[in-house]
């Protein structure tokens, strides 16, 4: 990607480095705040609501241990940390224990920097021999759609193992839409990043290094997958056209509706 200031708008202008595929470089991370903010839409509105119902969800449970699942810079923590210093005041790390988990060390850098009290953890998602702490709440934001197909089953079952029983999921994902609406819905995203100052021949350069690496699926394919893998009370948070969030809830014990082999925690 070749960072530029484009002198009539003033933003950061994005070209990738390798037009048939996007890579979350060095690069990306420098600039992955401006760059979600106006092209993912409620992108801190987002983060901020999710925080907030963390800080509900944690007034009277015990321990506390969040991982973030490809935490990029740790946007999602940052504003968690904002909503626990308010309830908790300047002491809140030492009642919570927060992991970011990413694969990119630039963006782990960043995080490290901006947010001490958090744990760092450069792995990818979908090796199986990726081990971490069981957790109270997982965050998985704008994640879900980079994993291949092929294995974005297993990696939700392994999120659904590593959560406490009663444990929190927070998820946002760009969908697959299907029918008329994905091209209405398609043209308005369009437009929405023109409006943030992208110009035509950006979002044309993204979209087709996205191409590569980028598989949306469908909300009622996902809502299926965490009804049999055992989630309940899974409820819509956010949405914007083909932008969705959603939060589940692991249950408090075993129901005859969870998967085979996958224990309480």
């Amino acid at each position: 990607m070749t960072l530029q200031i484009n002198p009539q708008t003033g933003y950061y202008q994005h070209y990738p480095h390798d037009p048939e595929r996007f890579e979350f470089d060095s690069e990306v991370a420098l600039t992955f705040l401006d760059m979600a903010t106006r092209s993912i839409p409620l992108y801190h509105t987002v983060h901020r609501g999710h925080a907030g119902l963390v800080a509900a969800y944690w007034a009277e449970r015990r321990p506390r241990v969040v991982l973030d699942i490809g935490a990029s810079t740790g946007v999602f923590l940052q504003h968690l940390g904002s909503q626990l210093r308010a309830h908790w005041g300047e002491d809140f790390p030492t009642e919570v224990t927060a992991y970011a988990v990413d694969q990119s060390p630039a963006m782990l850098e960043q995080v490290q920097r901006s947010l001490p009290w958090v744990h760092t953890v450069t792995a990818d998602i979908t090796e199986s021999a990726l081990v971490l702490p069981l957790a109270d709440v997982i965050n998985m934001t704008y994640v879900l759609q980079f994993i291949p197909e092929e294995q974005r089953a297993a990696v939700l079952a392994w999120v659904y193992r590593q959560l406490r029983p009663g444990g929190l999921l927070l998820l946002a994902q760009k969908e697959n839409v299907l029918g008329r609406p994905a091209l209405w819905f398609d043209g308005q995203y369009r437009r929405f990043r023109l409006d943030n100052g992208y110009s035509a021949a950006e979002i044309d350069a993204k979209n087709r290094a996205l191409r590569t690496v980028m598989w949306p699926v469908s909300r009622p394919a996902l809502e299926a997958w965490l009804q049999q893998l055992g989630f309940q009370d899974i409820q819509a948070t956010f949405r914007w056209l083909q932008f969705s969030a959603l939060l589940a809830i692991k249950p408090a014990a075993l129901t005859l509706g969870a998967v085979d082999g996958h224990d309480s925690g």
